[in-house]
């Protein structure tokens, strides 16, 4: 993509889907009539952000996820001026040169800065960030502020390795162990104890709470804490939950 000319006085962008991957091909003689410009310019614009994707992995040494911050970034802008390039294209006007001119080079420019993007995204992501040491990472199925008795959430549990957490080990641990946190006075010491007990041989990555019962009602915050015990070594990760109104 990054060693294509284009003459935008002369030549027109068309986009294929081949394998997975983005072609893009130059079209000569365009510029006569909005019947005949219409219906090639709305099937070439719209390429679909899953086909970025596939071709942000191609580029990339490995898979980044999309939620990488620089991977995001480009794509936003490529869904962003193919949008705007279509719009300009399919409005009332008149398909004078201008408008044509001025679609083809928000394309390609937005082309140029995903190229860039990318670029920059496989010389910052190195193999430490990708497979660096393991971390335990849990996720709420309903958020971190609770509220009423009652309410409730799932925690899960994921081992990964690296700043990024790409790679999923979880499947390696041999043993998940859970624990609560849920003050200093005698009363949350004792309660933790009890629940700590009642929970020893729940050896699953996730776990139900109820506030009232696995959530204190009247105590402002509670984490729960889970260790991953892998073949080589033990990763804890842990999470906190807040009462609204405690």
């Amino acid at each position: 993509m990054s060693g294509l000319e284009i003459d935008i006085a002369r030549s027109d962008l068309h986009f294929e889907v081949d394998n997975d991957l983005l072609i893009i091909k130059v079209k000569k003689g365009v510029g006569e009539s909005s019947s005949t410009l219409s219906p090639y310019y709305l099937s070439a614009l719209k390429i679909q952000i899953d086909t970025l994707k596939r071709s942000e992995q191609e580029l990339l040494p490995h898979p980044i996820q999309s939620y990488a911050d620089e991977m995001l970034r480009c794509r936003n802008i490529v869904d962003r001026e193919y949008l705007k390039a279509e719009n300009v294209l399919s409005s009332a006007h008149s398909w004078e040169d201008i408008a044509i001119q001025q679609a083809i080079s928000d394309v390609r420019q937005a082309i140029v800065e995903y190229n860039a993007a990318i670029d920059k995204a496989r010389k910052a992501y190195n193999m430490t960030q990708i497979v660096g040491d393991p971390h335990c990472v849990l996720v709420s199925s309903n958020g971190n502020e609770f509220g009423d008795i009652g309410w409730r959430t799932t925690l899960k549990g994921s081992v990964t390795l690296g700043v990024l957490g790409i790679v999923d080990i979880s499947d390696k641990v041999r043993e998940w162990k859970w624990e609560r946190i849920s003050g200093e006075s005698p009363d949350e010491i004792n309660g933790d104890l009890l629940w700590n007990q009642k929970h020893q041989h729940h050896n699953q990555r996730d776990i139900d709470l109820v506030v009232g019962d696995d959530i204190p009602l009247y105590t402002p915050i509670c984490s729960f804490r889970l260790t991953a015990t892998l073949p080589d070594r033990v990763v804890v990760g842990e999470y906190l939950i807040t009462l609204t109104n405690g």
